[in-house]
């Protein structure tokens, strides 16, 4: 069994970056409003937490999940 090294495309530094600036954006725009974010699950949730924990202010959050019917 040969195992691949997955090569990552982004540093964990220029995620934390990147998730700041969204975060600060996102306050701007809702101002001193409750933020809530919606995530669709699987895939989303280590991504969110980090996005709420950067949003100063109140935010609430839900997860979706999609099915595809087949």
């Amino acid at each position: 069994m040969t195992r691949e090294k997955i090569k990552s495309a982004f540093s964990a530094e220029e995620i934390a970056q990147r998730v700041g600036e969204l975060a600060r954006q996102i306050r701007s725009d809702a101002g001193s409003a409750e933020v809530f974010l919606l995530g669709i699950l699987k895939g989303t949730s280590c991504f969110l937490a980090d996005l709420i924990r950067s949003i100063p202010g109140d935010v609430s959050y839900g997860f979706i999940d999609v099915v595809r019917d087949m």
